[in-house]
């Protein structure tokens, strides 16, 4: 029996850098080949991080959903209630800005200068992990989406930074611009700003799920 391990376990290392410095999730790689679930869903399907694996979700989603990511109505919650004419207003507000894969549009720890629509493409958020010289992609997202709008909130430092995926076009509405549009256009920053609690609240009920399931 040991044997046979043993020729399980050269032929099928740990699928990272180093397998000798992985001996715990070496262990649970050898368990998995042995039960069965890797021939089942092929090695190719196992990632050696988190930030991998979630990688290859999201591609098979995009895939998966491709038609349907473009039937989405655009910016749906930020623009919930705002018709055409209103629309129209809004933009003299926005400057169009396109960008290419591998672009960041803003990094953590700079000031904020304003909030961003994506129009199209995708973009990761990214955070550098305290102490270590690391970082971590925490979400992605997809056109209709919203990024950097606690500029709108507060001045503070971002939070997070923001690396261009795909060929994305945003929509960006300066602090400058954003206290523009208050002073002349009331209505339009109020439902803005009404909305925008919406798309906060929506996000806290994520994150407290998200901590129920992993203290569950």
């Amino acid at each position: 029996m040991s044997t046979r391990r043993e020729r399980r376990q050269g032929k099928r290392p740990f699928p990272g850098n180093d397998s000798r410095g992985h001996s715990t999730s070496r262990k649970v790689w050898v368990a998995l080949f042995e039960l069965g679930p890797v021939a089942a869903l092929g090695e190719a399907r196992f990632q050696s991080d988190t930030d991998s694996a979630i990688e290859l979700c999201e591609k098979h989603l995009a895939a998966a959903h491709s038609g349907e990511w473009d039937k989405r109505p655009l910016h749906s919650l930020l623009l919930k209630n705002v018709d055409q004419p209103v629309l129209r207003i809004l933009r003299r507000y926005l400057k169009r800005v396109e960008y290419r894969p591998g672009d960041k549009v803003f990094s953590q720890g700079s000031g904020a200068d304003g909030m961003f629509f994506l129009a199209s493409g995708r973009v990761d958020v990214i955070i550098d992990l305290p102490g270590v010289e690391r970082k971590r992609k925490v979400q992605s997202l997809t056109s209709g989406s919203i990024f950097g709008e606690m500029a709108i909130i507060d001045s503070k430092p971002r939070s997070a930074s923001i690396l261009l995926v795909e060929p994305s076009l945003c929509y960006f509405m300066s602090l400058e611009n954003f206290e523009r549009l208050k002073r002349e256009q009331t209505g339009i920053a109020f439902l803005l700003i009404s909305n925008m609690t919406t798309i906060f609240a929506d996000r806290l009920r994520a994150t407290n799920a998200m901590l129920a399931e992993m203290e569950a």
